[in-house]
């Protein structure tokens, strides 16, 4: 009998999709060459336990008593490393130059330096060493060939310089530079207070490492250029590295006053594996300010890859799937979390939160290509693996677009506020397009505001599979507008297989004549606004039309799990199970990361071969777990 049964039910579940989830080519060999780059730092650190070493501090087991002095003997001396006591604070502006080499702070005194396992052995604590406000802290130079520099369990402090990096500078270096357990606070420079990373050829990689209170003109934490060079230069930032409260103060003329955590500029490629969704923890990008753009993160033709997931490869992994890589708390002109110049930005697993900006794009303001998406089940948070929750602006208080190919899938927009697009703002150049599936837009706006998404001109907006639910606006939804350069350029807006409730505000304004504007598979809490005499309803090239649905009573239908909780899942008894057709232009999983078009054998069809559920949630009844996920 039970075999039967199995039978029956794998016939009935044969509609199963099976979504593609994956990253690019180019983002997966970006991932591999990070973890790469953190194992080989790893193995080389193990190489340096137990060596000789020249010891520096106050005591009388000490080889010298500056850390410059070390160095200038170091290649001479056939050490492994250096080893910095924690007995001083050393006022220095060191160099090091055409050499490798480990510098390890932390330690008790010198005579504990040579103990196996010492009582005052550095563990997390740091040694510091203080830049007067006479130069930078650290300059690495002169590189006659490949070298590996690793700084570990160090405070670098009061740096300044007229130039870059009033922290740490790698100026113009071939090298792979290591920061280990080090904060670089309270430095000052016209670029890149913290560090800057000038030329190609420079990969530095940051594990439980800060940048924190520092100020530039721009760049207030973090400069990065490779000056257009291919093979370019590279930041990786992991476990609980933060860039915290920097601040650029420059005003006037570009680049002045952008990237107040970090300026990542052309040919540079800037890798975050890090972050917290908890408050009082220092990771992340969080509470830095610029003046203009990008108060977390600047970018012009860069590559940002922001990644919250635990990725392997090989038997070696990066980050986790506890803690979501977060840009929180960032203040800015434009872009208070992020803004991106013809630069290619990609966030998997990501918090963005609590940012703001006084014009556009209070999370993120994008130019170039900006991805957002899920890579597996694993996340910091299931409901919404990538979180938009409490940003603000005048235009896209989460995201702002004026040149941009945008694609977000599996993402949560809650609390964000703006008086145009609340959500997201889209606004011509030139041709650029949106894409969102799978996602939940929740308790975005409020009483000054007038849509929750806007687009004007030559944009192409494609909504697959999303909720819109307990939103505020004045106006709709979506809203609609001309270009303002040619008033012949219109929007191509196309809403299929969602679910849109917002109790007294209509779904779509427009000022467009004959706009031809495409809703398929829709619940709705009205639907005049899509069907008035300047809108049409997509069929899709199906006999039995669109399926456009009314939801008159606005606390029972759409039937969620848990409304006031805010919890859009879709109850059992939901009437967008099973509702929609299966469409060919489907790319990802649910909001849960659960395959699409699950044929619910206790639910009617809509209509033959109606498989798909509609909005961010495919259902799933609890006994029939089994087939979640194509049955892992």
């Amino acid at each position: 009998m039970k075999k039967i049964i199995i039978t029956l039910l794998i016939i009935t579940h044969m509609g199963i999709a099976h979504a593609s989830n994956t990253m690019s080519a180019e983002t997966q060999a970006h991932v591999n060459a990070d973890i790469a780059r953190i194992h080989a730092v790893n193995e080389y650190t193990k190489t340096r336990v137990g060596a000789s070493f020249l010891g520096v501090g106050t005591d009388q087991d000490c080889h010298y008593s500056t850390i410059q002095e070390a160095l200038n003997a170091f290649v001479q001396s056939g050490a492994a490393e250096i080893r910095v006591a924690r007995n001083k604070t050393y006022d220095e502006n060191l160099i090091i130059d055409d050499m490798d080499v480990t510098i390890v702070g932390g330690y008790l005194d010198c005579f504990n330096m040579g103990l196996p396992n010492a009582i005052g052995g550095p563990g997390t604590s740091q040694a510091i060493i203080d830049g007067n406000d006479a130069g930078s802290v650290i300059r690495i130079q002169n590189t006659s060939e490949h070298r590996t520099i690793v700084l570990k369990n160090l405070r670098l402090l009061n740096g300044e310089t007229k130039g870059p990096g009033g922290g740490l500078v790698a100026y113009v270096v071939d090298a792979r530079v290591s920061l280990i357990n080090v904060d670089i606070r309270n430095n000052t420079a016209h670029y890149g207070a913290g560090i800057a990373i000038i030329g190609d050829g420079t990969d530095m990689t940051l594990q439980n490492s800060r940048v924190i209170s520092n100020t530039a003109n721009y760049g207030g934490g973090v400069y990065c250029t490779a000056s257009g060079v291919a093979s370019g230069s590279t930041m990786v930032l992991t476990d609980s590295s933060g860039i915290i409260a920097n601040l650029t103060n420059g005003t006037g003329a570009f680049p002045n006053g952008n990237g107040g955590g970090a300026f990542i500029d052309e040919g540079c490629y800037f890798a975050m594996y890090s972050g917290s969704n908890q408050m009082g923890v220092l990771a992340g990008v969080s509470f830095n300010t610029a003046e203009f753009l990008g108060g977390g993160i600047y970018a012009r033709n860069a590559t940002i890859l922001l990644n919250g997931h635990e990725n392997c490869n090989v038997g070696d992994c990066i980050g986790d799937d506890i803690n979501p890589v977060n840009l929180t708390g960032n203040v800015a002109y434009s872009g208070g979390g992020l803004s991106g110049s013809s630069s290619t930005v990609t966030i998997y697993a990501a918090l963005i939160d609590a940012n703001s900006s006084e014009s556009a794009g209070g999370g993120i303001s994008a130019n170039g290509t900006l991805e957002i998406g899920r890579l597996h089940k694993g996340c910091w948070n299931q409901q919404h693996c990538n979180y938009f929750q409490t940003n603000s602006s005048q235009k896209g208080g989460a995201i702002k677009s004026s040149v941009a190919n945008i694609d977000i899938s599996s993402t949560g927009f809650e609390n964000n506020t703006a008086f145009d697009g609340a959500a997201i703002y889209m606004a011509e150049i030139v041709s650029h397009s949106l894409r969102v599936e799978g996602s939940v837009f929740n308790h975005n706006g409020n009483n000054f505001t007038e849509s929750i998404i806007y687009t004007r001109g030559a944009v192409e907006v494609e909504f697959m599979h999303n909720t819109l639910a307990d939103n505020t606006a004045s106006s709709a939804i979506f809203e609609s507008a001309k270009s303002t350069l040619d008033s012949s350029v219109i929007p191509d807006l196309q809403v299929h297989s969602s679910i849109i409730d917002n109790q007294f505000i209509p779904v779509l304004k427009h000022n467009i004549s004959s706009y031809p504007v495409h809703f398929s598979h829709i619940i709705s809490n009205e639907i005049t606004s899509m069907s008035n005499a300047n809108t049409i309803n997509d069929e899709e090239n199906i006999g039995d039309g669109s399926f456009i649905s009314f939801a008159p009573t606005f606390l029972e239908s759409p039937l969620f799990v848990d409304r006031n909780n805010r919890n859009y899942h879709l109850a059992a008894n939901s009437p967008a199970i099973d509702y929609a057709h299966a469409r060919l232009d489907v790319r990802y999983k649910d909001m849960d990361f659960e395959d699409r078009a699950f044929d619910d054998s206790d639910i009617e069809d809509n209509y033959f071969l109606s498989w798909h559920d509609i909005g961010a949630d495919e259902h799933y009844a609890p006994l029939e777990v089994i087939f979640k996920d194509g049955f892992e």
